[in-house]
C-alpha cells in the first residue's frame, strides 16, 4: 500500500507541476480572458484532482492501521 500511496503523491506533484505549466501558457498564449479563465480551469483540475485522491487513500490508511 506504501507505494500505491507514494505513486498517488508523485501524481499529485506532477498533476500541479501540469496546471503550472498549463497556466502559463494560457497567461502568454491565450487571445481572449475566456480562453485564459478556460484554461485555469483545467489547470485546476489537474492540480486538485491528484491531491484529492492522494489525501484520500492517505486518511483511509490512517485510519485502517
Amino acid at each position: 500500500m506504501a507505494i500505491l500511496r507514494r505513486a498517488l503523491w508523485l501524481l499529485a506533484i506532477l498533476g500541479a507541476v501540469a496546471g503550472v505549466y498549463i497556466m502559463i501558457q494560457a497567461i502568454r498564449k491565450a487571445p481572449t480572458e475566456q480562453e485564459v479563465a478556460t484554461c485555469a480551469t483545467i489547470a485546476l483540475g489537474c492540480a486538485v484532482i491528484p491531491y484529492c485522491l492522494a489525501r484520500a487513500v492517505a486518511e483511509s490508511n490512517k485510519r485502517s492501521d
